[in-house]
């Protein structure tokens, strides 16, 4: 599946690339919904620049 994929923190959104990553898988009890779009809200943008208090490992995908 394609997503965002932040692999370095920086203001101008150069850490980021559009990447192909594994589908999720569902476990026991779960559905796996395709999802066509999504939006980076304010703190996912935040944490591309390593500003949010919450500091995900490197590398990423926002809204994860």
């Amino acid at each position: 599946m394609k997503a965002l994929l932040v692999s370095a923190q920086s203001d101008d959104l150069s850490g980021c690339a559009l990447a192909d990553i594994p589908a999720p898988m569902r476990g026991e009890g779960e559905l796996l919904v395709r999802v066509r779009a999504a939006s980076l809200n304010y703190p996912d943008l935040l944490m591309t620049r390593g500003a949010y208090q919450l500091k995900p490992t490197l590398p990423f995908v926002p809204g994860m």
